[in-house]
């Protein structure tokens, strides 16, 4: 009976130990995917943000006319492919977080996207509102980005 009862108390403790691990286990795994997530976010706000602020040099050269219509073209067209990458990362970003961040950029990125595609569509000598709409989209991604710095 004694040796039973110890053997029933090993296995306890076994068992409790294992859970505790397990227990562990998530609670890393669940804090490192959200810091990634998080991590992830803040990366592509940053990247975002840096190619809005190039779409809006890019608008700048047009209404001082100091790149050739072929040249901006080619650079609106990069810069809205890598804006299309930058809106789809911010889309499953959001989907896996859910945060209101995620989709404040996603918006935004869209936005990007879309003011790079008129900007390769329009003539290359009017950019001016285009121009006022791209610079003011660079602002709220300056905030957004300082706001995912400070967590």
């Amino acid at each position: 009976m004694r040796r039973q009862a110890t053997h029933w108390t090993i296995a306890m403790q076994r068992a409790v130990g294992v859970s505790i691990v397990v227990a562990i286990a998530l609670v890393a795994f669940t804090w490192y995917t959200q810091r990634s997530t998080q991590a992830d976010l803040r990366i592509a706000v940053e990247e975002l943000r840096a190619r809005a602020a190039e779409l809006a040099l890019v608008a700048r050269a047009i209404e001082q006319r100091s790149l050739a219509p072929t040249d901006v073209r080619v650079l609106t067209l990069q810069l809205r492919d890598k804006a299309s990458d930058i809106a789809a990362e911010l889309a499953k970003i959001q989907r896996d977080a859910g945060t209101a961040e995620a989709a404040r950029a996603t918006d935004i990125a869209r936005d990007v996207k879309a003011s790079a595609e008129r900007l390769a569509q329009q003539p290359a000598t009017d950019a001016g509102p285009l121009l006022q709409h791209i610079a003011s989209t660079v602002q709220p991604l300056l905030s957004l980005e300082q706001n995912l710095r400070l967590r």
